[in-house]
């Protein structure tokens, strides 16, 4: 057991693990080795009940903590831009525009992109009624109206981050705990559009019934056993966004 190895490709835009296996740091084996390659386009729903290992294989992937303790090869695109929307996200003391905008400056990106990135992921009015305005407020109050915004909204935000930067690999750790089942599948379903050609893995405690159409690649882990499965093409997105 000599770690896990972070391979970056210049040949492949695809997401490869190669006998990966997760370990937990006393030894004993969280998740048995397994091999899959995901292509862009693809959507993974990762299954498990709590503590099943859905969320140290997500970290194990960024390349941080836990990704020592394990064996095999993760394989990623050279340039690829990965970016993770952990289950509590990390939101840095910002003003809105700051926020949607990191790790970049917000100086990189016009206004009318942060705005159509914003009004991407808040279908309803009310809520852009509370958000657009904090786009022209001085910074320090701006800073301070986004501290006082609901979890679901700030969920949103960072959601709104994703859209902006386009990452080719997108790491979503339990999602519904912020916004619930249906919220989650309409804002999935949006992501999904915006971004048709990046590689999502989105880690869910729902049943495999339960889990929408939009992915096309199902992976589950019972006992420490990774099963997957691949379905045909993943229904277009719009059938999501069309209930929003």
């Amino acid at each position: 057991n000599n770690g896990i190895e972070h391979i970056k490709s210049i040949n492949s835009k695809d997401l490869v693990f190669s006998s990966l296996s997760i370990r937990k740091p006393s030894g004993d084996v969280l998740i048995a080795p397994f091999d899959l390659r995901l292509k862009p386009g693809d959507c993974m729903a990762l299954g498990g009940d709590s503590g099943a290992g859905k969320t140290t294989l997500i970290t194990a992937i960024v390349g941080r903590g836990l990704h020592q303790h394990g064996s095999g090869t993760i394989t990623t695109p050279a340039n690829a831009q990965m970016l993770c929307i952990p289950q509590k996200s990390y939101q840095p003391d910002l003003s809105l525009n700051g926020i949607v905008c990191y790790p970049k400056k917000a100086d990189d990106f016009s206004n009318e992109a942060v705005t159509e990135a914003l009004r991407a992921v808040f279908p309803k009015q009310k809520d852009l009624d509370v958000v657009l305005p904090l786009l022209d407020r001085p910074d320090a109050e701006s800073k301070n109206a986004v501290k006082g915004l609901s979890m679901g909204q700030q969920y949103r935000l960072v959601c709104a981050r994703k859209v902006l930067l386009q990452p080719d690999i997108l790491l979503l750790d339990e999602t519904a705990n912020s916004l619930g089942n249906d919220e989650e599948e309409n804002l999935l379903g949006v992501l999904r559009e915006r971004m048709p050609n990046s590689i999502f893995i989105v880690a869910t405690q729902r049943d495999d019934k339960d889990i929408p159409a939009t992915f096309n690649v199902r992976a589950h882990i019972v006992d420490g056993q990774m099963t997957i499965r691949r379905l045909d093409a993943a229904k277009p997105s719009n059938d999501l966004k069309a209930s929003l």
